[in-house]
């Protein structure tokens, strides 16, 4: 039903249905149980040319704004901070701030960048919050030039002494 909803690009029926689950169950277990799988379905469909681009972002838009309320409904942990952003270039979030969400109800304090963060700030950020764990999103490969930065600054301190989630 969520699908058909958002391929009628029908706002308010899609977020009536995404907010549905919230009523019956706590946030994680949605972003689990609901809004994981259906980014899954959306991102599959579209790669196999069934679904165009526009609904693909319609529908992560809708999702990620539900994400991020269940992110900052949550308490921020008390024990290691994580930090996460998503690699440079790389504009998707979800998949970035259901970890997130995850990293919290497991008790971490987390800081969320966001988007298309350049390399340069993730080392500084990692320097300035002494982050126990580093979460990076990536949907595709970043450009080349991107990606050798990215390279360079995991491999200098404090990065290189961090455990990294690449995802």
């Amino acid at each position: 039903e969520i699908v058909a909803a958002a391929l009628a690009l029908d706002h308010e029926r899609a977020a009536e249905l995404l907010d549905r689950p919230r009523l019956f169950a706590d946030g994680p277990h949605v972003v689990r149980a609901v809004y994981m799988p259906l980014m899954h379905l959306i991102g599959e469909r579209w790669a196999e040319g069934r679904l165009p681009v526009g609904v693909e972002h319609f529908t992560e838009k809708l999702v990620t704004t539900r994400l991020l309320s269940i992110f900052q409904a949550m308490p921020d942990g008390r024990g290691r901070r994580a930090l996460c952003a998503c690699a440079p270039g790389e504009r998707h979030e979800c998949g970035l701030i259901a970890a997130a969400i995850e990293l919290r109800a497991a008790g971490f304090a987390v800081s969320l960048l966001g988007a298309d963060l350049p390399a340069a700030e993730l080392a500084a950020a990692a320097r300035t919050t002494d982050a126990h764990v580093l979460v990076i999103a990536l949907t595709m490969t970043p450009p080349k030039a991107a990606s050798d930065a990215l390279l360079a600054e995991l491999q200098a301190e404090p990065l290189a002494s961090t455990p990294l989630v690449l995802g």
